[in-house]
Formats: C-alpha cells, sequence, structure tokens
C-alpha cells in the first residue's frame, strides 16, 4: 500500500517543482495541473481505502440482513459499474423487483 501511495505522491511533487522552475507555458502548466489534479484524486481514494481498511482492523464488523431482490441489487451495481467502465455498456436482463 505504501508503494500505491507514493506513485500518486512523486507525481504530484515532480510536476509541481516543474511548475516552479518553467516559465508559464501554456500548455506544460494545462497538462502539469491534469496530471496533478489526476494524481491527487487518485491518492485522495487510496486514502479512503486506507480508512476503510483501519475501520474494519479496529473491531468487530456487524453485518445486518436484509430482504433484497437480486434483480435489483445487481441492477444498481451494473449502474455504478457502468459510470466507471470507459465505454463499456453493462447490461442487467431480469425483472425488477
Amino acid at each position: 500500500m505504501v508503494h500505491e501511495l507514493r506513485t500518486p505522491l512523486t507525481a504530484i511533487h515532480g510536476y509541481a517543482q516543474l511548475l516552479k522552475r518553467s516559465p508559464a507555458d501554456s500548455t506544460m502548466v494545462d497538462r502539469a495541473a491534469d496530471v496533478i489534479l489526476r494524481e491527487s484524486s487518485r491518492l485522495g481514494d487510496l486514502l479512503k481505502q486506507l480508512s476503510e481498511v483501519a475501520e474494519i482492523d479496529s473491531g468487530p464488523l456487524h453485518l445486518a440482513s436484509v430482504r433484497a431482490n437480486a434483480t435489483d441489487v445487481v441492477r444498481d451495481v451494473a449502474e455504478h459499474v457502468g459510470k466507471k467502465g470507459r465505454g463499456h455498456e453493462v447490461v442487467v436482463d431480469g425483472e425488477p423487483g
């Protein structure tokens, strides 16, 4: 996990240094800003995952059972995945509950 945290941090640091040292070339500034934004978002996601793992490790995990329609659950997951599917379409065939 430490390596996964260092990678975006190194990119953010390197591009910030580049911005400090280089003359204001708008193309370079845009590219550096894009990398910094993307990698800081990635770092935030990794920290969120790390926080969730720490929470799970901190004590017993309490789960409650609930009735659910499997098609509805799969449809919700497919909708969520579809938003991040990078051009892939996820289709669920089944009757809603």
